[in-house]
């Protein structure tokens, strides 16, 4: 999303060399932000993220002309709006697209439109939920029980939570928490997490 919403289609970025000029400042932001990640709190993560796009669009060079940029920021914008009223309900059973389009200002059409690449509404949601339950597993010192975990993230039990999450990743819930606590398999649950994360890429 930050790399269509700069540049339109990635195609032909692969390989590109970039003005040095133009794109030292893209590349002064991004050593600044591996120095300083760590104490961003995460309400500045949308700012970050509208920097970087606009510091890769000065890079890559305008493409489309500038109407076509205007809106592919406005999309962009809008689909940060939607995944962050989303993250912010993912314990809401109730959940939906009449809430998010409400919250976020956006038609429906406009909603439906924007998360069509995404499986459209539900199965976005639905996503988000399981990687918020991934997030969890991973961290080793959580030790919240998967029946909490499932009313925590709205699933309508433990057994939906359950099947859900192993048609997604792989394994069940308590085979990936084991799997994350296992030093011995650490390479295994890096493997899996970066499938995983090219899953949600696609």
């Amino acid at each position: 999303d930050l790399i269509e919403a700069a540049a339109g289609a990635a195609n032909g970025l692969h390989g590109r060399v970039l003005d040095p000029d133009q794109a030292g400042l893209l590349g002064d932001y991004l050593l600044s932000l591996c120095r300083r990640a760590g104490a961003l709190e995460h309400d500045a993560l949308p700012t970050v993220s509208r920097t970087f796009v606009d510091l890769l669009g000065l890079a890559v060079g305008p493409t489309g002309g500038g109407a076509t940029a205007s809106k592919r920021r406005m999309e962009f914008d809008r689909r940060e709006a939607i995944q962050r009223i989303i993250e912010q309900g993912l314990g809401d059973p109730g959940l939906n697209a009449g809430v998010i389009a409400r919250e976020t200002g956006v038609s429906r059409a406009t909603l439906y439109r924007l998360l069509a690449p995404h499986g459209g509404v539900d199965s976005f949601i639905q996503s988000r939920r399981l990687a918020a339950v991934r997030t969890t597993l991973d961290r080793s010192d959580d030790t919240t029980p998967l029946a909490e975990l499932a009313i925590r993230y709205a699933f309508r039990n433990e057994a939906d939570m359950r099947s859900r999450f192993r048609a997604r990743f792989g394994l069940s819930p308590a085979a990936y928490r084991k799997m994350v606590d296992d030093p011995t398999r650490r390479l295994e649950t890096i493997k899996r997490r970066w499938v995983s994360w090219m899953v949600e890429v696609r």
